[in-house]
């Protein structure tokens, strides 16, 4: 779970994932996965868009901000 919200954190603050991939020594793919783990785990997409440019939720800045109960 570490890995996952490392990678999510990651993201929030780089807004890429290349750059996040990049950052965590690991491929833009493995964090997608990780991505779609994460928000299989908490029931609920974290972003919007496409494979291009991804926006994120307005769930992601509650999680970010630690607000897990909102979900």
């Amino acid at each position: 779970m570490f890995s996952l919200l490392e990678t999510f954190l990651s993201i929030y603050e780089t807004q890429s994932f290349t750059r996040t991939g990049n950052y965590l020594f690991i491929s833009q793919p493995t964090v997608t996965l990780r991505i779609k783990k994460l928000e299989e785990e908490l029931g609920s997409p974290l972003f919007y868009g496409g494979a291009i440019k991804k926006l994120f939720r307005r769930k992601v800045h509650i999680f970010y901000m630690g607000e897990f109960n909102s979900f």
